[in-house]
């Protein structure tokens, strides 16, 4: 790193301040932050959603009917009456769901051989572990687990992702043990979606631990109704699954 640029990057991050949290109900915030990235400039916006497990949890919604392969998280939510739902797994050309998929008692998708990452909640503590650990030693009765990729945070380190361009969405954990829901606004490289989620909150990033890239581009889609507030964020596409935040 140039001493020219450090000092830009100093400036940029001394002049941020922290994701500005405001409570929708308790147990679940919302922030809107620019994206960080290393051109030492905002690269688009992130709407971040910021959940306690000890008063909401994570619930897989399976798309999948007799009539239908995949549907929007819009026709989802309001099947589920969830407030706050995002896109799931990724899924193949034939819209089947790629993926471990685990909620409510049940198993939507198995394991998938992949360099992905396993988020999962148990006893209300969230983790993520690469799928090789989970493989080798499965979570026994998780409340909820995703299979999805790549990671994009590994204990509170960024990961180098191949510099690809696309809408995003993601799932992250904070330091004290808050899951933190994304999605972007507009096409980002992954590397700057891995920075902004990486960096401590006071420096204008997300704070996490540690981080995992959900499906992303067409099926990067959110919907929630919080208090009064709104948020329509469309797809391309419908989705096979999708991940749901409900009150306990």
């Amino acid at each position: 790193m140039s001493l020219l640029f450090a000092a830009l990057l100093a400036t940029q991050l001394s002049a941020t301040s922290g994701p500005s949290w405001s409570e929708l109900e308790p147990g679940i915030s919302y922030a809107e932050l620019k994206v960080l990235s290393d051109k030492v400039r905002p690269q688009g916006t992130l709407h971040a959603f910021r959940v306690d497990l000890r008063t909401h949890r994570l619930v897989p919604i399976d798309a999948r009917t007799e009539t239908r392969k995949r549907a929007t998280v819009s026709t989802l939510a309001q099947e589920s009456a969830a407030p706050l739902i995002i896109n799931g797994t990724y899924f193949d050309e034939r819209a089947r769901p790629l993926g471990l998929l685990i909620g409510q008692g049940h198993t939507y998708n198995v394991l998938r051989r992949a360099d992905w990452g396993v988020f999962y909640v148990k006893e209300g503590k969230a983790s993520l572990v690469h799928t090789t650990e989970w493989k080798k030693k499965p979570i026994e009765a998780p409340e909820f687990a995703i299979q999805v990729g790549p990671r994009c945070v590994i204990k509170r380190n960024p990961v180098k992702l191949k510099p690809q361009v696309a809408r995003r969405a993601a799932l992250g954990i904070q330091g004290d043990g808050r899951v933190v829901i994304v999605v972007s606004s507009n096409e980002l490289l992954s590397a700057d979606l891995a920075r902004s989620m990486a960096t401590p909150e006071l420096e204008g990033g997300l704070g996490c631990t540690d981080a995992v890239m959900l499906d992303g581009g067409g099926s990067a889609q959110l919907w929630a109704t919080l208090g009064e507030r709104r948020w329509r964020i469309s797809g391309a596409w419908p989705v096979p699954n999708a991940v749901a935040v409900k009150r306990r």
